[in-house]
């Protein structure tokens, strides 16, 4: 893995269930798609060998492409009733396998893909949780469409879910944007997507075929805000001297001799960034992440607020606002109260 990170590489199979299926002429030539693919609907997994075959090859190719983190394929979940939801515990099933005939070094994350409103209720959350216990993977990567855009009480139940997955005994890694990804760290997730433009977290592009690039090189990470700034911008915020990163103690940071420098090896310092709050956060409960990233939000959003009136174009403090609501919503409603976080069925 990249500096202790491991990654692993995305097959675009989800593209294969979602309405944007755009790219099946890419997807051609894989050894798990028939020619002529078409998407693939619960009904078509049911078929004999097809599950086998659709997550053996996801396995394989991830093993073909070097990833030293695997994850085994899924379909995104609307609603409990999903169908989806009934044959993911398959694919997971088959994947675990596969990666025991192929790899059994590797770990294997079940990649749990799901929307905001199929989280709503708790009983339907505890549906979803309980379908992915029979798996026992080595953990679970968790996607949540319509997370950035939600209400803190949508986030609160969000977080209520990737906190019932870790119940089961495995790491939960939350797929989230930047602006979110320090509040599920500091709330007890045990882990985040490393947000660095796609390049050092879980979504490695494969280097034989082209892939939808979805990398940001060109973005800096201000970890006071957890924010991500265009190059431009990033360059006017740190000329400002408004900031606590434009005296960023980084590595990269410390060697470069001009602002160029420093956004020239923005990689670099978004990763030791993130792995800096790692290493603090890693030794403390989750009452002490909780008081400390309450104070870092107030000292964010007080210093967003002056350097906005200098830097024009500098993002509003709506995610800032959202943060905190999260938090009161999660300590008034006990989220992390672990006594009455699961209660999975046998």
């Amino acid at each position: 893995g990249l500096a202790g990170i491991v990654v692993a590489v995305d097959t675009r199979l989800l593209d294969t269930a979602t309405g944007g299926f755009r790219s099946i002429a890419a997807l051609r030539d894989r050894r798990f798609l028939p020619a002529g693919a078409e998407p693939h609907t619960p009904a078509s997994l049911r078929a004999p060998g097809e599950t086998e075959r659709v997550a053996r090859g996801d396995i394989q190719e991830q093993i073909d492409e070097g990833a030293d983190l695997l994850r085994a394929p899924a379909f995104a979940v609307d609603t409990p009733e999903s169908g989806w939801l009934r044959r993911n515990p398959r694919l997971l099933e088959v994947s675990l396998a596969a990666r025991d005939a192929l790899a059994p070094s590797l770990p294997l994350y079940a990649q749990v893909p799901c929307t905001i409103d199929a989280l709503t209720r708790r009983d339907d959350r505890l549906s979803i949780v309980n379908r992915y216990a029979r798996g026992f993977p080595d953990g679970y990567l968790v996607g949540i469409a319509g997370a950035e855009a939600s209400s803190a009480e949508q986030l609160a139940v969000a977080l209520d879910f990737a906190l019932m997955l870790e119940e089961l005994g495995a790491p939960c890694i939350w797929a989230l944007p930047t602006t979110l990804a320090e509040l599920a760290w500091s709330l007890g997730v045990a882990g985040v997507e490393i947000p660095l433009g796609r390049v050092g977290g879980f979504r490695l592009p494969s280097a034989t075929r082209q892939i939808r690039r979805t990398d940001r090189a060109s973005r800096f990470e201000f970890p006071s805000l957890m924010t991500s700034l265009s190059a431009d911008l990033a360059a006017e915020a740190l000329e400002s001297g408004l900031l606590p990163e434009c005296a960023c103690e980084c590595p990269s940071c410390q060697r470069a001799s001009s602002t160029a420098e420093c956004l020239a090896h923005a990689n670099e310092h978004n990763l030791w960034t993130w792995i800096e709050l790692r290493d603090i956060l890693a030794p403390l409960d989750v009452g002490q992440r909780v008081e400390r990233y309450q104070f870092r939000l107030t000292a964010a959003t007080k210093q967003l607020a002056a350097a906005r009136k200098s830097i024009a174009g500098l993002r509003s403090l709506r995610h800032t606002a959202l943060a905190e609501r999260t938090v009161a919503v999660v300590l008034e409603e006990g989220i992390l109260d672990t006594s009455r976080r699961l209660r999975r069925a046998s």
